[in-house]
């Protein structure tokens, strides 16, 4: 039907406590405040837009080598009817899983990252091996990436984290000591049918000046 593959998405599986690279400057090591909440759309939905809007926002460096994976051209804004939509959480969509939760990092009174999390509890003879599953992590920059994956990757009773819908080229990683331990694979996520080439050529952007 004209449909072609647009972007992809990275899923991974990371074990709990996976090493990550210790931080290159000051501002990186910065850790902030973290919070976990029982998600609710009226209360978190303006946060979650503001942190989106945010990281979509940022302009690609040249100093930092993290700035440029934390840009996301394109980013989808979500208006009150389609956030409501998204974050919807009966129980028939839990699957034997908690509630939705939001794991939210604050620097100086300002979010400046978050991930929507529910938890899983599995119970084995070894012990516990529940499972942390991420639907989204969206961060504004390196510092707040380390801050929010250390706290994911280090629940209570938890043995692994598994996240879907991540940009191929996350920073989640460049974090990790051992890029390995993730478990990383690629999946097709959304198909777009282009009907004014025209237009669609000029809006995008390009590595280098283009006639």
């Amino acid at each position: 039907f004209g449909y072609g593959l647009a972007a992809n998405d990275l899923r991974v599986t990371v074990p709990r406590g996976a090493a990550l690279r210790p931080a290159l400057t000051a501002d990186d090591a910065a850790s902030g405040t973290v919070r976990i909440e029982e998600l609710s759309v009226d209360r978190h939905g303006a946060l979650i837009d503001a942190v989106a809007t945010e990281a979509s926002r940022r302009p690609l460096g040249t100093d930092a080598p993290h700035d440029a994976l934390l840009n996301r051209p394109g980013s989808v804004r979500y208006d009150s009817l389609t956030a409501h939509r998204r974050l919807a959480d009966p129980p028939a969509f839990r699957e034997g899983k908690e509630s939705q939760r939001i794991v939210i990092v604050e620097r100086d009174g300002e979010p400046r990252a978050y991930a929507i999390l529910r938890r899983e509890s599995r119970w084995e003879v070894p012990g516990p091996r529940g499972v942390v599953h991420v639907s989204e992590a969206v961060v504004t920059d390196p510092a707040a990436a380390r801050t929010l994956w250390t706290t994911l990757l280090d629940l209570d009773l938890m043995a692994e984290t598994q996240a879907s819908m991540l940009p191929e080229d996350d920073v989640l990683l460049e974090l990790l000591a051992d890029p390995r331990s993730a478990q990383a694979r690629r999946a097709d996520n959304l198909w777009v049918r282009v009907v004014d080439p025209a237009a669609a050529l000029a809006q995008r952007r390009y590595a280098a000046a283009v006639d």
